[in-house]
């Protein structure tokens, strides 16, 4: 279902409330427990798709919540990886570090092309690339 939404043009950066996506949402319901995951294998692989599909569907790698100062900081995707995935499932949780890799280094990238060009045309590629 998650894929068919995100296929269909769904954004995984879309607000749901003030400073916290769907997908800062999904990263710290499934850091927290809130998900209710069962020590099956195939509950994690239904959650290592989700954020599979997310992630190639845009998910901001960097992006973290923001605001909520009550759980004592913010999730992110590496946290999730290390503390959810790399135990139970350690093969796709390197395939998720790799593709997170990936998308570091294409950001990287971006930015390094705009910061060589006439300021006038940075914010420009900046904001409509990344």
């Amino acid at each position: 279902m998650v894929n068919t939404l995100l296929s269909c043009g769904a954004n995984p950066n879309a607000v749901i409330e003030v400073g916290q996506s769907i997908w800062q949402e999904f990263l710290e319901q499934v850091s927290s427990g809130t998900l209710q995951l069962k020590s099956r294998r195939n509950d994690y692989i239904k959650c290592f798709e989700i954020i599979r599909s997310m992630l190639e569907h845009g998910a901001e790698i960097g992006s973290s919540r923001r605001g909520d100062s009550e759980i004592g900081g913010s999730v992110t995707i590496d946290t999730v990886i290390d503390n959810i995935f790399s135990r139970r499932i350690p093969e796709e949780a390197d395939l998720l570090q790799s593709i997170v890799q990936q998308k570091r280094q294409f950001t990287k990238r971006k930015v390094s092309q705009a910061e060589s060009l006439p300021s006038s045309k940075r914010r420009t590629i900046i904001k409509d690339d990344l």
